[in-house]
């Protein structure tokens, strides 16, 4: 990636990130009227374990080297 272009691709991955949370937020209540919360915290610990495992299975983020 270009070095004058890595501010602007944070500020995307940053807005995309802080979006999803009052969403989720708005999704949860329904879901979990609908299926119970017990299943909701459930289904969420899974799918965050995923997604972290899922970002420590590439090689290019395990392999990443302290910058100074």
């Amino acid at each position: 990636m270009p070095q004058q272009a890595l501010s602007r691709v944070a500020s995307y991955d940053s807005l995309g990130s802080f979006a999803a949370v009052p969403l989720g937020q708005l999704a949860v209540t329904p879901i979990a009227a609908a299926v119970g919360s017990a299943h909701v915290a459930i289904a969420g610990a899974i799918l965050w374990a995923a997604m972290s495992l899922g970002a420590l299975a590439a090689p290019s983020v395990r392999n990443l080297q302290p910058t100074r």
